[in-house]
This record gives C-alpha cells, structure tokens and sequence, in this order.
C-alpha cells in the first residue's frame, strides 16, 4: 500500500508491477523487509524500479539452466520412460481423434440440407459399419446396403424446426415407388426435429404425434429421430446392441423407432409394439 499516494502514483507502480508479473506466472512468493516511501511520484518511481530489479534478479538466479551436454549421460530407467512417454502421447492422440468422431456424430442433433445427410451416412458407414448406396439424385435418399451389396433398406433425411409432418411420410412413401420397390419394402424416415428451437437435448426430444405415428405404420415407414439414432449408435458402440438386431429393428418395422437411455422401443399410437 501506498498510503493517500495520488492517482498517477498508482499508476506509476501498477504499471512496473504488471511487467514484473508478465515474466512468469507467480508460483513463488517473494518476502522484502522494506521502509515505505514518501508520496512523491519521483521517489515512488525509482523505489518501484529498484525492487523490479531485484526481483528480476533473485528471480534469475533461481532459475536453473544446464547445458546440452550432460544429456549425454543417461540413466538406465530414462529409456523406459521415455517410450512410456512416446506411448502415452500415442493413446492420447488416438483419444483426441475418437472423441473428435463422436462430436461429428452428435453435430446431426443441429445440422441440416446436405451436412444432415452427410452426417448420417457417416453414422451409418462409420459408426455401425453399414454401407450406403447414394447415388440417388437427391442427397437425401440413400439406400442400406448387406454385406453383398443389396439393398435392404431405404432412407429418407430430413431437417426441420418443427415436428414430423405427414408430408415428410409421403415423400418417403414416394421416394421408395420411384426406386421401383414395393410399399412392403424397409423405408426409413430419418428426420432431425426441431432444429433452431431447441435449447436442450430434454427440449429435442420431443414426441411425435400421434396421427404422424399412426399414417407411418398405414404407410410402411419407420420413422427414427436423429436423436434416437444417436441412441441407436450408443447401445450398439456399447454392445447393448448386435448389429443383427440394430438392422432388424429398422428393416423389420414400421411407425416410430423410440430410444430413451438404453431402451429401444417400437411406437405404434403410443403402444409398445416391440423393445430391445
């Protein structure tokens, strides 16, 4: 403190302080026997400056520096460390990279147009190990393909800040006429709601309406929130799942693919009809 020093001598010393500061972080504590000052700027200054100096030069002296050559000399265990080192640099990195792949899954709860479709195939290809056909004029559609190359199933992406329309159904329903497939054919509503108004993974996931429910299952759609499907990608990542049963819960099903925690459940008019 500096008694009723005025303003400028304030600033005078914050100023020389702040330098000291900006040299390192302050892990140490420095403890000076010192007689205060009178309030003249002049004599502030140079008190200041004086013990900046010192300190940079304690602060110095502390600091140890060792040459380059005694790295010559090696201990036994400094091998081992260091591949335990090289090691542990490796796991982290391949840490970073998959907790990168899993946000890119979860960017499908806020994306929308062609990044929505391209999320999903990647969820597909990526996270379950499914391949996709898209070479379907629009993005949006894409096929499910077995492991010979057939298609097992047809998919429908859509984005919106709402809730499933009946639009959204028909559409479905029209894509898979136009691929020449019959209505008993596996047709999948893959379908991120309410994109803009929700805050929250509680306010995304909202349920879809009865008579929306109720024309999927007259239609042959299943219809799969990208919320559901991440929890889909959760319980099978986490073997709670096969990947037999995550495809025939999608290809052997029709209204709404419900998942909640680690319960699938297959939504007919808000009547369990199925669960894995």
């Amino acid at each position: 403190r500096l008694g009723n020093a005025p303003g400028g001598v304030y600033a005078i010393a914050s100023s020389i302080i702040r330098c000291t500061w900006n040299l390192k972080p302050p892990r140490n504590n420095f403890f000076l026997p010192t007689l205060i000052p009178d309030n003249r700027p002049e004599v502030i200054k140079e008190y200041f400056t004086f013990l900046v100096e010192g300190l940079t030069s304690s602060y110095n002296k502390l600091q140890q520096s060792f040459p380059e050559w005694i790295e010559e000399f090696s201990f036994h265990e400094e091998a081992v460390l260091a591949t335990e080192l090289k090691s542990l640099k490796i796991r982290i990195s391949e840490i970073q990279k998959r907790r990168s792949v899993l946000s890119r899954f979860k960017s499908i709860l806020t994306a929308s147009g062609d990044e929505l479709a391209a999320s999903v195939h990647k969820i597909f290809v990526h996270g379950f190990g499914i391949a996709v056909d898209t070479k379907d004029e629009l993005r949006e559609d894409f096929k499910l393909l077995d492991k010979t190359g057939k298609p097992v199933c047809l998919c429908e992406v859509k984005g919106t800040n709402r809730g499933v329309k009946r639009e959204y159904i028909n559409q479905t329903d029209s894509h898979r006429e136009r691929s020449a497939f019959d209505e008993k054919f596996p047709a999948l509503l893959i379908i991120n709601t309410h994109i803009k108004n929700a805050r929250s993974v509680s306010e995304k996931d909202q349920e879809i309406a009865n008579e929306q429910i109720n024309h999927a299952v007259k239609m042959n759609v299943l219809i799969i929130r990208t919320i559901d499907l991440l929890g889909l990608l959760r319980m099978y990542l986490s073997h709670k799942l096969t990947l037999k049963e995550v495809l025939d819960l999608v290809t052997n099903n029709s209204g709404w693919l419900r998942v909640s925690g680690d319960e699938c459940v297959v939504v007919t008019n808000h009547s369990p009809e199925g669960k894995a």
